[in-house]
C-alpha cells in the first residue's frame, strides 16, 4: 500500500500524461498491488500454520524438570519419560537454580527440526546414535541441553565435549600419560601449574611454547599434513619457524589433552561444589579457570590437585593383558607337551 501512495502522489504532482501512459501507469500499480497481498496471505498462512504446530505440542506433551517431551506415540513417550527423569534426578541438585537456564527445553523422538522454529530442541531417539539404549541417549539429552546453555566460555573450552558427572577418567589419564608434550608429562607427574597450562586454563603462547618444545611441535606437524615446503622444511631440517608456519596454516597446535579430559575437570569440580555448582559457572568471573574454582568453591589448584587424583584411582591396570596372556602361554605349552609325550600306533620307530 506504500508504493500505491507514492505512486499516486507521484501522479498527482506530475504533469498530465496522455491516456495511454495513465493506463500503463494503472496497470503497474495493479500489479504492485496484487504481489503484495499476495505476500501478505503467504505470511499469514504461515503464521496459521506454525501456531497450529505449536498447539498441537502444547496439547501433547510431558513436563520432566526443566525439559518438554514431545512424543505423538504414547508408549515412546512413556518410555522416553522414565529415562530423561532417571538421568536428570542425577544432575538436579548440581544444577540447582541453573535449571532455569534450560526451563523448556523440547525433547522429540522426531528430528528438532519438525518443530520449526522452537528452540532448544533435542532428539530422544535411540536408533540415531547406533542403537544407544534409553538411559544411554537420556544422558545425551541431558548433557547436551546443559551443554548449550554454559557460558560460551566454558562451552567453547570443552572443544565440543559435553557436560557430564560421569566422565571417562580411564581414557584421561592414557591421553595424559602418552601425550607428546613437556606441559603434559609434568603435569602427569603431579605439577600443579603444568595441568593448568595443559588442560588449556591459560594461554599456551603465541608459539604454543607452553605446551610443546620444538622437537614435539616437529613431530605434530609430520604427523598432521601432507608434504608441502614448510612441512618438509620443518620435518627434515629442524626448521623452527618453518613448523609454525605450517600449524598456523592448520589453524594451530593441536593441544596436548582433548575434550574428555576438560570435561572430566569440569565433572569434577561440579561434583565438589555440590548443589547448585552448575549455576555458580555463570557469576562474573576473568576466564575458565576462575569459573570452575568458583562452581567449586575452592582454588583452581584444589580442584587440579583432585582431578588428577581420580585420573590416578582410574589408572587402568597395565599388568592384566600380560597376566593373562602369560597364563594362557603357560596352559598352551602345557598341552603341547601332553599331545608330545603320548604315544600313538601312527608314530614311527
Amino acid at each position: 500500500m506504500a508504493v500505491v501512495g507514492a505512486v499516486c502522489a507521484l501522479l498527482c504532482a506530475a504533469a498530465p500524461a496522455s491516456g495511454q501512459a495513465r493506463a500503463e501507469l494503472a496497470a503497474r500499480i495493479d500489479s504492485l498491488d496484487r504481489v503484495a497481498l499476495s505476500q501478505r496471505a503467504r505470511l499469514a498462512q504461515l503464521d496459521s500454520m506454525a501456531e497450529a504446530r505449536r498447539r498441537a505440542i502444547v496439547m501433547d506433551t510431558t513436563r520432566i524438570g526443566p525439559f518438554l517431551l514431545v512424543d505423538p506415540d504414547t508408549a515412546d513417550n512413556a518410555r522416553a519419560a522414565e529415562a530423561i527423569a532417571a538421568v536428570w534426578s542425577q544432575y538436579s541438585a548440581v544444577a540447582g537454580e541453573g535449571a532455569a537456564r534450560i526451563a523448556g527445553a523440547t525433547v522429540t523422538s522426531s528430528p528438532p527440526q519438525s518443530f520449526g522454529t522452537l528452540a532448544q530442541a533435542y532428539s530422544f531417539n535411540p536408533g540415531i546414535w547406533g542403537g544407544l539404549d534409553r538411559e544411554r541417549a537420556a544422558h545425551v539429552v541431558v548433557r547436551s541441553a546443559l551443554t548449550d546453555a554454559l557460558p560460551s566460555d566454558v562451552r567453547d573450552w570443552l572443544l565440543g565435549a559435553r557436560v557430564t558427572l560421569r566422565p571417562d577418567n580411564t581414557q584421561a589419564y592414557r591421553e595424559l600419560a602418552t601425550a607428546h608434550s613437556h606441559s603434559a608429562r609434568a603435569c602427569y607427574d603431579g605439577d600443579t601449574a603444568a595441568c593448568i597450562v595443559t588442560l588449556g586454563l591459560v594461554d599456551p603462547g603465541a608459539d604454543w611454547e607452553r605446551w610443546y618444545t620444538p622437537d614435539e611441535l616437529r613431530a605434530q606437524v609430520a604427523q598432521r599434513v601432507r608434504p608441502m615446503d614448510a612441512a618438509y622444511a620443518c620435518a627434515n631440517d629442524g626448521d623452527h619457524e618453518a613448523c609454525l608456519q605450517a600449524l598456523r596454516a592448520l589453524h594451530g597446535a593441536l593441544p596436548p589433552v582433548g575434550g574428555g579430559a576438560r570435561a572430566g575437570l569440569l565433572a569434577h569440580a561440579l561434583g565438589e561444589g555440590g548443589p547448585g555448582s552448575f549455576e555458580r559457572l555463570f557469576a562474573p568471573a576473568p576466564d575458565v579457570g576462575s569459573r570452575i574454582a568458583h562452581a567449586a568453591g575452592t582454588s583452581l589448584d584444589v580442584v587440579i590437585d583432585g582431578w588428577r587424583a581420580r585420573l590416578d584411582e582410574a589408572r587402568p591396570d597395565m599388568r592384566a593383558g600380560v597376566i593373562d596372556a602369560g597364563v594362557w602361554t603357560v596352559v598352551w605349552l602345557a598341552a603341547l607337551a601332553l599331545l608330545a609325550t603320548r604315544s600313538t600306533r601312527w608314530r614311527i620307530g
